[in-house]
């Protein structure tokens, strides 16, 4: 997510209009995190997005922090918001499917942001 936020007002700033655009982060405190969703917000990086999907954000100093910055940031928006574990900076980092078709299931939800598995079809 720093790499994103860092990349506004440059050649390298990203178009996620018509995306579904995916967010990690490592070593970010909490404030931090919800300082950046804000930024992006602002900078309309997140006009026109299908939804966000945020992987693992490891080592940020306040696991149960995190979770309430997403899910309030999820019940800010009008796009779907979904989180997933093991894809990021952690531990395990399973691969990350693009430009496949895939079947998303929604596991819980919890405040407006979905927990989801995602399994690559043929």
């Amino acid at each position: 997510m720093t790499l994103v936020e860092n990349s506004i007002g440059t050649v390298w700033q990203i178009n996620a209009k018509g995306k579904i655009l995916f967010l990690e982060d490592i070593r970010v405190y909490p404030y931090a995190i919800e300082r950046s969703l804000d930024h992006l917000k602002q900078a309309h990086i997140f006009d026109g997005v299908h939804a966000v999907i945020f992987g693992d954000f490891v080592n940020c100093y306040n696991d149960n922090l995190v979770e309430v910055v997403k899910e309030r940031f999820a019940k800010s928006v009008n796009f779907p918001v979904f989180t997933m574990k093991g894809v990021g900076h952690g531990h395990t980092n399973d691969p990350l499917p693009f430009n496949t078709h895939a079947i998303i299931s929604v596991q819980d939800e919890k405040e407006g942001l979905f927990f989801m598995d995602v399994q690559n079809v043929s």
